[in-house]
């Protein structure tokens, strides 16, 4: 069993590694898709390539008898920053006291690597072929915008009329060890710009002029504050609207200025609809009497996860590998699963402790890899065992 963990841990750390050398800060490549792909044509996956512009991405299919289940990644990385504050070249991978520093070692290159070493395990431990069908799709814009590789790929199977069952995103949901936190669903992200238009005058002679400054504060101060959320379930994050920036002023401190712009970012739940949102911010725009104007962007929508198998199977297997109860969450920013809710009933993001994504000397625990991996394992197993399989 011990060389069975050293023989893991050797392949997963060696794959990361090159993954991480591979300097892919969105839009850019350099390399790295074509290193899983060759990964998964050796198990016997048909790679079908999707790009479009910059956006690059593939299907990954190997086919069974039974239910399709894919897992969902991005190779692509956020810049890394002042390259003094790292211990180390950010595109050099680097293994210290167990840990492997790198950018994209958390976010999420390690959780890939996790997944496809447990998929190469499965494939070569099964005695029987596989009754599920296996996918990997893979992203290359995921951090950037446009965000199209995984939205991209959900057309690709739309059109191929192929019927995804359950997809495990391998986001770094974890929070503060491996297991805690599975995310079965995302608020959804809304930004909208309000511009309020008054008279430009003399400070002096304010009854010659409208300030909007003034008529405004009351009104985007009951929008800040109204209470969106209704029946949500208990530990559910909230809705929460927050105002990012109010710009007003013609350059000089003795002239009312003729307009105010402000803008905000609403984190929604399934629970408050797009309409709602519209209703409630204009409806208190008008209800002062202003002369307003509101610019949408209803950037992306929020999902809850409709199935109850791949989560069940989830947080079973965690429990099993790792000893843990994990919390189900819907909280942090958007991801690529918002793209594929619409096609599968069954989306779950699960991976490593994120805490160091985005940040200077992102790193993954080479000990949570293995696991992670086995987690993955067990996880393919179950569904495998669930579909008719051995």
């Amino acid at each position: 069993m011990k060389g069975d963990h050293n023989r893991s841990e050797a392949r997963i750390t060696a794959l990361l590694s090159s993954l991480i050398a591979c300097r892919s800060i969105t839009p850019e490549d350099a390399g790295a898709q074509a290193i899983l792909e060759k990964r998964l044509a050796t198990m016997g996956f048909a790679i079908t390539p999707i790009t479009e512009g910059e956006s690059i991405a593939f299907w990954a299919e190997r086919p069974g008898r039974g239910p399709l289940f894919a897992f969902s990644a991005h190779t692509d990385v956020v810049p890394p920053g002042d390259l003094s504050k790292w211990s180390s070249d950010p595109f050099s991978p680097t293994l210290r006291d167990g840990i492997l520093y790198g950018r994209g070692a958390a976010d999420m290159k390690g959780n890939i690597a996790a997944f496809i070493v447990a998929l190469e395990e499965i494939l070569e431990e099964s005695a029987a072929p596989l009754s599920l069908s296996l996918g990997v799709m893979v992203a290359g814009d995921e951090e950037g915008d446009p965000n199209r590789g995984t939205a991209n790929i959900v057309q690709h199977l739309r059109e191929s009329g192929r019927k995804l069952d359950y997809c495990l995103v391998s986001e770094p949901t974890s929070v503060s060890v491996l297991g805690d936190t599975v995310k079965n669903g995302r608020r959804g992200s809304a930004y909208g710009d309000i511009t309020i238009r008054g008279v430009q005058g003399h400070s002096a002679y304010p009854e010659w002029a409208e300030n909007p400054i003034h008529r405004s504060l009351q009104a985007l101060h009951e929008i800040a504050s109204h209470r969106w959320d209704r029946g949500e379930p208990e530990g559910a994050p909230r809705t929460s609207l927050q105002f990012t920036n109010i710009s007003s002023g013609a350059g000089a401190s003795n002239v009312i200025p003729g307009s105010l712009e402000a803008s905000f970012n609403i984190r929604h739940s399934h629970l408050v609809p797009e309409s709602e949102i519209r209703r409630v911010v204009e409806g208190i725009l008008s209800a002062h009497s202003l002369d307003f104007s509101v610019e949408w962007c209803f950037y992306a929508q929020p999902f809850s996860c409709r199935g109850e198998r791949l989560l069940e199977a989830v947080r079973r297997v965690i429990k099993e590998e790792a000893g843990i109860e994990a919390a189900c969450s819907s909280s942090g920013g958007t991801s690529d699963a918002r793209f594929i809710a619409p096609i599968c009933p069954d989306v779950v993001e699960f991976g490593l402790v994120g805490a160091s994504m985005h940040a200077v000397n992102e790193h993954a625990c080479v000990a949570d890899l293995v696991r992670l991996k086995d987690i993955y394992k067990g996880i393919v197993a179950s569904l495998n065992a669930a579909s008719g399989g051995a």
